[in-house]
């Protein structure tokens, strides 16, 4: 999706619901950036409440993501927003999708 604005109805909707939840794209320069993702996360509307077990690694200039998802799209909406972060030049997703049962048990 382009970041200068939507190209569908779906992608207005996208864009509504997501473009207020990144309220700090900055990184805090005192803050590792592996701790300002983690925080962009927990402080994020659609994450409160969900335990993905995400542990955030930078490897060089690769934000490394791990942990688990009850869906591809949560997976995703990570990604999403840890792209808009100044400093994190290209980031690898290894968060695994699971199904939400197993999210619980582990």
């Amino acid at each position: 999706m382009p970041l200068n604005g939507p190209t569908s109805n779906s992608d207005d909707a996208f864009s509504r619901m997501h473009s207020s939840e990144v309220t700090n794209t900055q990184p805090n320069l005192c803050e590792p950036i592996e701790d300002t993702a983690k925080r962009l996360i927990i402080e994020n509307p659609l994450f409160r409440g969900r335990d993905l077990g995400l542990t955030f690694e930078m490897i060089e200039d690769v934000l490394v993501i791990h942990g688990r998802a009850p869906s591809f799209y949560l997976k995703q909406m990570v990604q999403a927003m840890l792209l808009r972060l100044d400093g994190i030049p290209r980031i690898e997703n290894r968060i695994h999708v699971v199904s939400p049962g197993r999210l619980q048990r582990q």
